[in-house]
């Protein structure tokens, strides 16, 4: 039960990201961390590096499904675009981030079966096939600068 009240209490709290070393000119201190943080976790006590390791896991194993669902669907409408206007170099830039989006994604997972690349092989398989130069030039723009994505940039 105290745990409790203290972990209520830790909650009504600000939290500080940094030094909270005080000295003479600033009471609660300085260096704080002055930015926007995402997928933050808060924990009452430390963790352990297998804990750590499994909250990562879990994080990035709850996104796939959905990150492979918004990516087929947008598919599906650039692909519905590009055969009503295959010059467009507005749909041919947001095709090419759609993509390229997606393999950040995949560089992130490394556990991952590299889905996302195989996609953008097929992408520029179809750029090639019927040579949209604009479209390739797209993909190869915003291709992750990862060595692992160094034949994508080739097949091109």
């Amino acid at each position: 039960e105290k745990d409790d009240e203290y972990a209520r209490e830790l909650l009504s709290k600000a939290m500080c990201v940094g030094s909270s070393v005080s000295d003479r000119r600033s009471k609660e201190g300085r260096n704080f961390f002055d930015g926007y943080l995402c997928h933050v976790a808060a924990y009452t006590s430390c963790l352990s590096s297998d804990q750590v390791r499994e909250h990562c896991h879990a994080a990035k194993q709850s996104r796939q499904p959905q990150a492979d669902r918004l990516y087929s669907l947008a598919t599906l409408k650039f692909s519905k675009a590009l055969k009503l206007a295959p010059d467009d170099p507005i749909v041919l830039a947001k095709y090419a981030q759609n993509l390229c989006n997606y393999l950040n994604f995949d560089v992130a997972d490394r556990s991952g079966d590299r889905k996302s690349k195989r996609k953008v092989n097929k992408a520029i398989k179809e750029f090639t096939k019927y040579q949209n130069c604009d479209g390739l030039a797209e993909i190869l723009r915003r291709l992750p600068a990862d060595p692992e994505y160094a034949d994508l940039a080739c097949t091109c």
